[in-house]
């Protein structure tokens, strides 16, 4: 069976970027994926960071972008 992009998604987050913005106190929750926009929302010390965008574009972005050539973008919700 197949998994799903937004599984891929989810273990992406879970594997790769979880464990980096919990050691800063924050929390990624993946929301949704539709037409190439993953949908996130940040927790914790996350919110009103000044590094957020940096770690949303360079961080997250480029990670699945990289593996799954479907994402396009990442957008805060």
């Amino acid at each position: 069976m197949e998994i799903t992009i937004e599984e891929k998604i989810q273990n992406i987050i879970q594997n790769s970027i979880a464990d980096y913005i919990h050691s800063h106190g924050g929390e990624l929750i993946f929301h949704s994926f539709h037409d190439g926009i993953v949908s996130i929302s940040m927790k914790g010390a996350c919110v009103g960071c000044s590094a957020q965008d940096i770690t949303l574009r360079f961080g997250l972005e480029r990670t699945l972008r990289r593996a799954i050539p479907e994402v396009k973008k990442v957008v805060i919700k």
